[in-house]
């Protein structure tokens, strides 16, 4: 039988991707040269595989946008 929370989760998750793409722009990040720095894709290996980490920007493309994220952050 399945589980009701998963939709909730799952529709959580999709809220939560949408509201950080509209507030930020993600890039490469850069050198002390102002360079790109390449992502060179690098997985971990075993019984569950996920990309490593690496290093990118984040840039605030729209200011009114993240006041009403971080209100909403902070509403409890």
């Amino acid at each position: 039988m399945p589980l009701a929370g998963r939709w909730f989760a799952e529709n959580g998750l999709w809220s939560v991707a949408a509201a950080i793409l509209a507030v930020l722009r993600i890039d490469h990040a850069k050198d002390s040269n102002g360079d790109r720095i390449e992502v060179k894709p690098e997985f971990s290996t075993g019984v569950v595989i996920h990309p490593e980490p690496f290093h990118c920007s984040f840039e605030v493309v729209n200011t009114t946008r993240e006041a009403h994220i971080r209100a909403m952050m902070n509403s409890k």
